[in-house]
């Protein structure tokens, strides 16, 4: 059973980008915890849950549709350092564009979501030279994974499905805010494990190796996808961590 009480630290989330992949990672970091042996609210880590919803669409900032959403996020990890978080956990990939800005300016710990996610994907394929990514347009519009990939030194290509899956892919994140997820039948066409399916279909087809799914409301519904190669959850990925740093068993460095 991991012991959060000697290193005494707080996980801090910044949520609300989507609000049901925010809850999910709460969901899977209690699991996780319980499954490792907890019996008692106290063998849990405290952990705060900033829903920030009101600010500005990350997407639509990075594809030059909207205002930066930098600002606001920068204020939702105040509010978690003032409220005790020890580090702060972003559940959306399109926000890790600020990350390093975001942690100066707050003054806070914040986990890399991407790099943890490239290296759990070599993990899956310690041969891979492709890896394709499941993403939000803005994601995608600036290549985050592949300047990401790029800042670690790896020798792999990002490759993203063609536009018309895109499109798809798009539909089904929407379409998760929408909970159809959970009220349309995977046969339904505008059900997300339908349209996720046929963008992960497209990446094989490509030749990758491996798939991140590079947007925490992909793997809401993502379960019952059957796909050739191994897919990486990026919600499990940032629940994994957290309790990694909750515990102590890795440092804080900014």
């Amino acid at each position: 059973m991991l012991d959060f009480t000697d290193a005494n630290r707080t996980i801090g989330i910044i949520g609300g980008a989507g609000v049901a992949a925010s809850a999910e990672l709460v969901r899977r970091i209690e699991e996780k915890i319980t499954a490792f042996g907890a019996f008692r609210d106290s063998q849990h880590p405290e952990l705060l849950l900033y829903n920030a919803t009101q600010v500005p669409s990350r997407s639509m900032y990075l594809e030059g549709r909207g205002e930066s959403f930098v600002p606001g996020y920068v204020k939702a990890a105040e509010k978690l350092k003032n409220a005790g978080a020890s580090f702060v956990a972003m559940c959306c990939n399109t926000a890790h564009y600020a990350r390093q800005q975001i942690a100066d300016e707050a003054d806070v710990t914040i986990i890399n979501l991407l790099a943890e996610s490239l290296t759990a994907a070599l993990a899956a394929a310690p041969d891979a030279r492709r890896i394709g990514v499941l993403c939000a347009d803005g994601t995608r519009s600036i290549d985050l994974y592949g300047v990401e990939a790029a800042k670690l030194g790896l020798a792999v290509e990002i490759v993203y499905p063609d536009a018309a899956f895109q499109e798809m892919l798009t539909r089904g994140i929407c379409n998760i805010k929408k909970g159809y997820h959970r009220t349309l039948p995977v046969s339904d066409a505008e059900r997300p494990a339908h349209l996720y399916a046929l963008a992960a279909a497209n990446l094989v087809e490509k030749e990758v190796d491996a798939i991140v799914l590079g947007c925490t409301e992909i793997p809401l519904d993502f379960a019952e996808v059957e796909v050739a190669v191994p897919c990486i959850d990026t919600i499990e990925v940032l629940a994994d961590v957290c309790i990694a740093m909750a515990a102590g068993s890795r440092n804080l460095a900014k």
